[in-house]
């Protein structure tokens, strides 16, 4: 598989033949992954998201070697490797923060994002869904509809929201 990878002001872009991701610093401890078919990233646009939110960036040291593609703030540390395409964070004392256990990828009109999961990690956010507030060992449709008459083991229902925070203990 051909990859590409680009240096950003505040992160990098990675192309392949069927996909194009970058990952971007919005702060030196937050950062925000968009992944697209081939092609163009949509609008940078959210009813999620405040735009000064989407819009802040920092600038970052890139990491471009033979095997990986990544870059470092003064916080965190993301690495994508070439031939996986498997994007870690660490911190700068060299913890995994976030770890993919395999590529992200379309699946017709689905797409699907594969994390690892440290056993006293937990899962929460993706907008407004049915069941436990922790999300782990769950699987949801990221699909807007009217549910009426939902119940706890409903899903879609009303507002999806593709981004979700974690805890650790």
């Amino acid at each position: 598989m051909r990859v590409a990878c680009t240096s950003l002001p505040n992160g990098i872009e990675i192309r392949t033949a069927d996909a194009r991701e970058q990952i971007t610093a919005l702060r030196d401890d937050l950062l925000r992954v968009r992944i697209v078919r081939s092609g163009p990233l949509s609008e940078d646009a959210s009813w999620a998201v405040l735009p000064n939110a989407r819009t802040s960036s920092v600038s970052v040291t890139a990491d471009i070697t033979a095997a990986s593609a990544g870059f470092h703030t003064s916080v965190l540390h993301v690495v994508v490797g070439r031939r996986t395409l498997r994007m870690t964070v660490f911190d700068r004392a060299g913890n995994v923060l976030d770890e993919d256990a395999r590529r992200s990828q379309f699946d017709g009109a689905a797409f699907h994002v594969y994390k690892t999961m440290p056993v006293d990690e937990h899962y929460f956010g993706l907008g407004d869904k049915t069941g436990p507030l922790d999300r782990r060992n769950q699987a949801f449709s990221l699909w807007n509809t009217g549910a009426y008459r939902f119940q706890e083991s409903t899903d879609p229902i009303y507002k999806s929201i593709p981004f979700f925070m974690t805890f650790r203990a």
